[in-house]
């Protein structure tokens, strides 16, 4: 699993210039081996097999952040997703669960982007020696919609799915955010990026987003075909 989640964040990579960091697809892997082996195999494949990407890719002033961050990350899913029991989809508890859980991602949005993505966004278009930058104003209800939106979209996702996919994407989300935090903690006090460090935050919470729906079917299909990684855990 250390080697998947290396090789998985080596094979696709976008650059980020003004924190010299990468948006990739490891976080996959990552979860992957979190639901299907728990928060100790979740934690080593998630902070080794990541560190060692960083190091053969030559970001290796990352390494040490990496292997601390992701191996969190991995932690925190394998153990929200196996060790804690989720409450039933007909209990009240549930309701009020899937309910605070839209209500906070909600406001997480509708403060950052008001806080940090407020300012003109250069956009750029076009090729080589015909590229142009375009700047656009975001409007601040942009992103109290946007929040309003998500928050809406995660309670009624909730309430209709099934209790094991919502409990899975409720752990990604918390893993996830590790990731996310960490990451940001140490660009801008340990590394001394500053504010540049704001700018890789909508690219890791796109690495949690993507790495969750790939990470949750392709777990739950190997769960079904492979029955004896259920009982290996127990």
């Amino acid at each position: 699993m250390t080697a998947l989640v290396c090789i998985t964040t080596l094979v696709f990579q976008i650059s980020i210039p003004q924190t010299q960091g990468f948006f990739n697809l490891g976080d996959s892997a990552v979860y992957i081996s979190a639901i299907l082996f728990g928060p100790i195999i979740g934690a080593f494949s998630g902070g080794v097999g990541s560190a060692l990407a960083d190091l053969i890719l030559g970001y290796g002033v990352f390494a040490p952040i990496t292997l601390v961050t992701k191996g969190a990350e991995g932690f925190v899913v394998g153990l929200i997703s196996n060790s804690l029991i989720p409450p039933k989809k007909t209990n009240t508890r549930w309701t009020v669960f899937i309910s605070l859980t839209g209500l906070v991602v909600g406001v997480i949005i509708i403060l950052v982007g008001l806080l940090f993505y407020s300012t003109p966004w250069q956009i750029g278009i076009g090729f080589l020696a015909s590229y142009q930058f375009f700047e656009i104003n975001p409007i601040p209800i942009v992103w109290v919609v946007l929040g309003c939106v998500s928050a809406a979209l995660i309670v009624v996702g909730g309430l209709r799915t099934s209790p094991e996919v919502a409990w899975l994407t409720f752990s990604i989300l918390i893993g996830g955010s590790c990731m996310v935090i960490g990451y940001f903690v140490a660009e801008y006090w340990l590394l001394g990026f500053g504010t540049a460090a704001f700018v890789e935050i909508p690219f890791n919470i796109g690495q949690m987003t993507i790495g969750g729906i790939i990470a949750i079917p392709v777990s739950q299909s190997l769960k079904r075909a492979l029955p004896f990684l259920i009982a290996s855990q127990e």
